[in-house]
């Protein structure tokens, strides 16, 4: 077993963190049929599949950094590929806004961010930002908005449906994203 540290929230606004998360998505080229598989290994990280039921306590995070270069992102090996594409990109926001972004991180120390977590717990904060952050990281902000638009024939749930195809999201994180941007439905 190993100690860790766990991860705390970055304080950005959900806008922030919607913009943040808008422009990475730019940059690393991220699209709607790119494996985040690939950006990971970009910024010299590992995505690790596992069995939840048979893995150990040591493992429960699904993001473990030691070092800026050094990550491994866990993904239960029962989930859809659309889960597992959002589960990357959820802790992508945990590796960006409470890792990268802080100005108080020991380098000595490992950081986790677990995956259960008791909403009770300050750690409901850090969930919130890390789904905020995957969302706009699948689902930049003006690209989804142009998209929609272009939708505007269709019924709210063939709208979804397109939109949710299109990101390779769920529905539900595409209705919610576009409740989020005001988008007509």
């Amino acid at each position: 077993m190993f100690d860790a540290v766990q991860l705390t929230e970055s304080g950005f606004s959900k806008s922030a963190i919607h913009t943040i998360a808008s422009d990475l998505s730019g940059l690393f080229g991220v699209s709607n049929r790119n494996d985040l598989r690939d950006v990971v290994l970009q910024l010299d990280g590992n995505v690790k599949s596992i069995n939840l039921w048979e893995s150990d306590e040591d493992r429960l995070g699904s993001i473990v950094i030691s070092a800026e270069d050094e990550f491994t992102i866990f993904v239960p090996d029962d989930e859809s590929e659309t889960r597992k594409r959002f589960t990357i990109a959820h802790e992508l926001g945990h590796y960006f806004l409470h890792y990268i972004a802080k100005e108080d991180i020991n380098p000595d120390l490992t950081y986790q961010a677990d995956r259960y977590v008791d909403s009770q717990e300050m750690s409901g904060r850090v969930e919130w930002e890390a789904n905020w952050f995957a969302a706009a990281l699948l689902m930049p902000i003006e690209r989804f908005r142009t998209f929609a638009n272009d939708l505007a024939d269709l019924t709210e749930e063939r709208k979804i449906r397109a939109l949710a195809k299109e990101f390779h999201v769920s529905y539900t994180a595409a209705k919610l994203h576009a409740n989020y941007l005001e988008i007509s439905l």
